[in-house]
């Protein structure tokens, strides 16, 4: 799963990232996706697409994005396979 995000300002923004109402697993997770004692996170820092969920299994869940301030962009919401070749931004 794939997000096209963007800052409106240039400081970076925290987005929490949960799946079906829990922190998003560390063996789902994207490339983009980094963790600490909070859970699962993007720091985004510039404008443009974010690796969100790599699962080798099509499955059912709800994943949701909170981000901790406001001027973020969500641009595009995508999933699929092989949209990004490279397991890295």
């Amino acid at each position: 799963m794939y997000a096209v995000l963007s800052l409106k300002d240039a400081r970076p923004i925290r987005v929490n990232l949960f799946q079906d109402g829990l922190p998003m697993p560390k063996e789902g997770a994207g490339s983009d996706v980094k963790f600490d004692d909070k859970g699962a996170y993007l720091e985004v820092t510039d404008s443009r697409m974010y690796y969100l969920v790599r699962s080798p299994a099509f499955t059912a869940h709800l994943i949701s994005l909170q981000p901790d301030s406001a001027g973020l962009g969500l641009h595009s919401f995508t999933f699929g396979n092989n949209c990004q070749l490279e397991d890295h931004p």
